[in-house]
């Protein structure tokens, strides 16, 4: 980002999480003093991306979050209980970014930058993976810490194969820790097609764009894929609340089981068949 006189104001950091220890730390440390920010949105808040602020010392940039040592510090005391759209948008606004908006009125994030991106590359993603139109994804991945946000990957493989006798084609996305869970469900149902580990985010989002149905758990693809525009069946476990952190788009449907091993194939099927329009 530019300001007026062309002075660079942000810069984003690409690099992945560090892996833990005393060393990863110190070179994650060693890398943001060499950035030069003038300001950084820390969008996560979380206790651990809190503390990045101390990395800067004494020569500290403005920073946008909720440490202690944040020059823009988001002050509102009910951002705990605001919508994750709602409390992002809020939180710049309260920097002077955005004009801030009522609460439920912040806006989704514009995927059409990506997708645009991903179409200009040859071949098509059909064409690279082989994908049979029409297509549903499925994301059985989470938080590797947190497994009770995952269905059970035969579940998922259940689900594949009911959309397999629908003419409906199963595509797997995610990460590289996907691709166990993908052959795991390929077995069940031959005819999906793993993208996990091999896409980029904006190649996903050209995937969620003209894709039929996604079922996925909470996580990061499945709310991407979401927010590219294609209708969507999202499982919650107690581990979060839909309320707050859902993906606020049209066609996003929530089902939700304090454990997700009580949520039925049958239920799922049935959710995943009226957004198909194939009840």
């Amino acid at each position: 980002m530019q300001t007026g006189a062309g002075e660079r104001l942000f810069r984003p950091h690409r690099h992945r999480r560090p892996p833990a220890g005393l060393s990863a730390t110190l070179a994650l440390v060693l890398r943001l003093r060499r950035g030069s920010y003038q300001r950084v949105y820390d969008l996560q808040t979380s206790s651990r991306s809190s503390k990045y602020v101390y990395a800067f010392a004494p020569a500290f940039p403005e920073w946008s979050g909720i440490s202690a040592g944040a020059s823009h510090r988001h002050r509102n005391p009910l951002r705990d209980d605001m919508q994750t759209l709602d409390r992002l948008w809020d939180q710049i606004a309260e920097a002077g970014v955005v004009d801030p908006r009522p609460e439920g009125q912040a806006p989704g994030p514009d995927l059409s930058w990506a997708i645009t991106a991903a179409d200009r590359e040859i071949p098509s993603l059909a064409e690279r993976f082989a994908i049979e139109a029409p297509y549903a994804l499925l994301a059985p991945g989470a938080s590797p810490g947190r497994p009770r946000k995952r269905w059970p990957v035969d579940a998922f493989a259940a689900l594949a194969r009911a959309l397999e006798d629908l003419g409906v084609t199963p595509v797997i996305i995610g990460g590289p820790q996907e691709i166990a869970l993908a052959e795991t469900i390929v077995r069940a149902a031959p005819s999906t097609v793993i993208t996990a580990g091999r896409t980029k985010l904006v190649e996903l989002a050209a995937l969620g764009a003209r894709a039929a149905l996604l079922v996925g758990n909470d996580t990061g693809p499945t709310y991407l894929a979401a927010f590219a525009g294609c209708p969507a069946l999202v499982l919650f476990s107690d581990e979060s609340d839909p309320a707050l952190c859902a993906p606020r788009s049209p066609g996003v449907k929530v089902l939700q089981r304090d454990d997700l091993n009580d949520l039925s194939v049958e239920e799922v099927t049935k959710a995943a068949r009226l957004l198909l329009g194939a009840a």
